[in-house]
């Protein structure tokens, strides 16, 4: 992409980013704040509208954790933050839409 940005900006005598604004990132200093920013991350999919509920949503790692299945998660790291996967779930059902990322 920084090759066609650099083509787009050079044509249309623009400067900046093209798709979305720069990310920000911020250190995650405790675990309360891990357990925030995971219910967050995944429940960005249905806040945001492009889906129904959380497990339907493709690329979410909601699946991994709760099913316990392969995948780039540690899902026991996840489920001991919250202490079982029952807790995890109504977390996420329950704080839905009240989740907010320290990176807002």
């Amino acid at each position: 992409f920084n090759a066609y940005a650099t083509y787009f900006n050079t044509k249309y005598r623009r400067m900046g980013s093209l798709f979305t604004k720069p990310f920000r990132r911020v250190s995650i200093e405790d675990e309360s704040q891990l357990i925030n920013e995971i219910l967050y991350v995944n429940y960005n999919p249905v806040k945001h509208g492009f889906s129904d509920d959380v497990y339907s949503w493709k690329w979410t790692s909601v699946k991994e954790i709760v099913y316990n299945s392969k995948g780039l998660v540690d899902d026991k790291f996840v489920i001991a933050l919250f202490n079982d996967v029952e807790n995890f779930k109504h977390l996420l059902k329950s704080r839905g839409d009240n989740i907010s990322s320290s990176v807002d």
